[in-house]
């Protein structure tokens, strides 16, 4: 307890509370103190707590903080009981606020995750009789959909904020594309300038403009002839399954007589009759019950700690009461010679089966409706996303293969053209290089300047002679190798113009393809491995709830069958009872008369013999009081 003191102190020092408190006193902490700290400190994890104690009225103090804990999911001591924690909330008793400070404390990241999602995702208890309203009932519907929205939502983000995506990597990744835009922009302006000189230039950039918006239109053409033939995908499939829907539907009716569609329908009505009859009848009058009970305690002024604790000793004892009763009852049926306890205890016990399966019978009930109307949901959603049904594996097959081909041709033209670039590297820079040495050289480099130095050298030249005669015989035949070698060039490059336009489309094509394959297959991803744990959790609930039915549907089975035996046997055993009591009564009624008629028959010889021995006792009372009176005659005489 020390230890747990010592750390909900040190806590408490720090930010954001900044409390200043030591052990000896937050231990001499008052139970209004204590919750004010408890306020506090769930003041830190939702504002709205930040409230002072002493202007709140104790029951919303109350109300309040444990109302968040249940948001914040705490969960007290297995050894206390609710009641036990409540009034310990209440009283601010130290064993029941230390431990919810130290898990507050402890878990104050998570905890404030926790109430932030508490205000979106806790749903808002709204009574049945409310939600009759066809307006109200709408919209709680839209305030669901609201609420998993918002789920779908936290999600997504959760994800992108630990995709671990890396700032400086994005900065990176700005810079270079801010790098390419002003190379692209210098390749504009140095093709802006080539274009400048030549003629027509208006005609062909509006040309120019005409083809790039009628590829668009084709573009557009193509998008919408793919969107038509998915859509037509999308309603053959839908026909398909609702005819598979149909097909089931005729093979569930086959064999079906009325007579057994009436006995089924007569055999859920008795159930539905049941349930309303006895079960929802109980139901509503324990309903009634605690509504008027809780409407007295609402109705009633401000319970104090003493009403309370007198309530409390009411309750005790009427419940010893009522336990002694019960007690007395059971003494005096098993002291009693009842044959029919035991009959009544069994049907008792049935009766408890019977509501025991009437209840899980409708919990079932309630959770195939839901699972349902889940998959209901769920399709619709898949209906109106467009893509009711996921992609087979020969679709993807099909693209793969598109894609495979597509990059064969971008990888041969690409080779293609690095060929050309390469070659056409290589004779730039020889070009570059005998251009050069002919400047250092001295050579010319038009044709009439060569036609004139070869006349000029004809003159006969002092010095050295010989070489500069070789030279210009090299000049010219390097002369004459670079015009074949540009006469041959010529075609090649005519050649490579559309090459490297073709090849440049089919790069933004290809790059255009990747993105859009890189976005679907993401999309695809997510949305299948979404769908595919949905339903194979619908998969799941919907195997453990047929199966639930079927051991309900067993159990009720058998239900029956005791219900049946018990009720037949009950019948015979009380029917051989009844006949026993009689023939015991039959057998008493006997013996009565016998000894009736045997008392009738000695009755007269009684009376005869007690009137002999009446007499006899009178005639013996004469005959004392003679002698009495012969013995007082002689005495006398004898005196005399």
């Amino acid at each position: 307890m020390h230890s747990l003191v010592k750390y909900i102190v040190g806590e408490l020092n720090k930010p954001p509370y900044n409390k200043r408190f030591n052990i000896v006193s937050f231990d001499s902490l008052s139970a209004e103190d204590l919750l004010q700290v408890l306020s506090d400190v769930l003041a830190e994890l939702d504002v709205t707590h930040k409230v002072d104690l002493r202007i709140e009225v104790p029951e919303q103090t109350i109300v309040r903080i444990l109302t968040f804990l249940r948001v914040l999911k705490y969960r007290p001591d297995a050894n206390i009981s609710p009641q036990t924690f409540r009034q310990g909330v209440l009283n601010g008793e130290r064993h029941i606020i230390h431990p919810i400070l130290e898990w507050l404390l402890k878990n104050n990241k998570d905890l404030q995750k926790r109430a932030y999602l508490g205000k979106y995702l806790v749903k808002l208890d709204i009574p049945s009789e409310i939600l009759s309203d066809v307006d109200l009932y709408n919209v709680y519907e839209q305030y669901e959909v609201l609420v998993e929205n918002f789920k779908v939502v936290h999600k997504e983000s959760e994800l992108i904020e630990n995709s671990g995506v890396n700032i400086n990597e994005l900065r990176n990744d700005l810079t270079a594309m801010e790098n390419e835009r002003d190379i692209v922009v210098k390749r504009l302006e140095q093709m802006s300038r080539k274009i400048d000189n030549i003629p027509n230039k208006d005609q062909i950039l509006r040309a120019v403009t005409q083809l790039r918006l009628e590829k668009d239109k084709k573009k557009e053409i193509l998008t919408q002839l793919s969107d038509e033939v998915a859509a037509l995908h999308t309603a053959q499939q839908r026909y398909s399954r609702l005819s598979q829907q149909l097909m089931e539907i005729k093979k569930a009716t086959v064999g079906a007589t009325p007579q057994s569609l009436m006995s089924k329908l007569e055999e859920e009505i008795k159930v539905t009759e049941f349930i309303v009859k006895e079960k929802l009848s109980k139901d509503l009058i324990q309903l009634k019950r605690q509504h008027d009970i809780y409407s007295r305690v609402s109705n009633d002024s401000y319970i104090s700690k003493t009403s309370v604790e007198s309530l409390s000793s009411k309750i005790n004892m009427v419940r010893n009461q009522v336990a002694v009763l019960l007690e007395k009852q059971k003494h005096s049926q098993n002291s009693s010679n009842d044959k029919l306890v035991p009959f009544r205890q069994q049907a008792a016990i049935m009766g408890r089966k019977k509501d025991a399966i009437l209840d899980e019978y409708r919990t079932d009930m309630n959770k195939y409706n839901a699972l349902q109307k889940q998959v209901e949901e769920k399709q619709l959603e898949l209906a109106d996303a467009g893509a009711l049904d996921m992609p087979k594996g020969s679709d993807f097959k099909d693209y793969i293969g598109k894609l495979k081909q597509r990059n064969i041709i971008y990888k041969r033209n690409r080779a293609l053209l690095s060929g050309l670039k390469s070659e056409t590297g290589v004779l730039q820079r020889t070009l570059d290089v005998l251009n050069t040495k002919s400047v250092q050289l001295g050579v010319p480099q038009d044709a009439e300047a060569l036609a004139s130095l070869s006349v000029t050298s004809s003159k006969p030249i002092p010095h050295d002679t010989d070489n500069r005669e070789e030279l210009l015989s090299f000049v010219a035949q390097v002369s004459t190798s670079i015009a074949s070698h540009k006469a041959r060039m010529l075609p090649l490059l005519d050649e490579l113009r559309p090459l490297r336009e073709e090849a440049a489309n089919v790069n933004a094509e290809y790059e255009e393809v990747k993105k859009t394959h890189d976005r679907t297959s993401a999309i695809l991803e997510t949305g299948t491995e979404k769908l595919l744990q949905e339903v194979l959790s619908l998969r799941d609930l919907k195997q453990s709830a047929e199966l639930e039915r079927a051991t309900l549907d067993a159990k009720q089975q058998i239900a029956r069958m005791e219900i049946q035996r018990a009720s037949g046997d009950t019948g015979q055993a009380m029917k051989e009872a009844v006949l026993a009591k009689i023939q015991d009564r039959e057998r008493l009624a006997k013996q009565l008369k016998e000894r009736h008629r045997q008392m009738k028959d000695s009755q007269e010889q009684s009376t005869r013999q007690k009137l002999l021995w009446s007499n006899l006792l009178r005639l013996l009372e004469v005959k004392e009081k003679a002698l009495e009176a012969v013995k007082k005659n002689e005495g006398t005489g004898h005196k005399h």
